[in-house]
């Protein structure tokens, strides 16, 4: 018994020390907002990464999210358009003219050849809904 209790202690004072050295451990479901300056240099990443075009000026419902550690970063955008203006912006993106699409239902899906030292870029296009979803990562 007094084996556990003495482990148990150990343990408890482990997870005390590590929420006090790493606050972001001992909340893994927090996300931190992203600043205005954040959010641009993830559309940036995101635009050369991809190999895309600007982002039409008529976007809406922009959506910026950044994943990942000193190793490793990924960034996802998204965003809704009118029809008209995602074509336009398809026909204006190397990445996206030079790569056939997947098609499943509403969805349009292109892995895109990366660039700036990526190693991976994607867009899905919804047909139905006119949205875009982009993820690109570099490690």
């Amino acid at each position: 018994m007094k084996v556990f209790s003495s482990l148990r202690l150990k343990l408890g004072v482990i997870v005390v020390l590590l929420s006090l050295c790493c606050p972001s451990c001992s909340d893994l479901d927090q996300k931190p907002e992203l600043t205005e300056t954040d959010n641009r240099s993830g559309i940036k990443a995101t635009l050369e990464w991809g190999r895309l075009a600007s982002f039409p000026k008529s976007a809406r419902d922009l959506v910026v999210t950044t994943e990942g550690n000193m190793f490793t970063r990924s960034f996802r955008v998204s965003f809704s358009a009118p029809k008209e203006d995602i074509a336009r912006w398809t026909e204006e993106s190397p990445g996206l003219r030079e790569t056939q699409p997947e098609k499943q239902n509403s969805q349009r899906k292109f892995v895109i050849k990366p660039g700036g030292g990526a190693v991976y870029a994607e867009v899905v296009i919804d047909d139905a809904t006119n949205q875009v979803r982009t993820y690109v990562a570099w490690s």
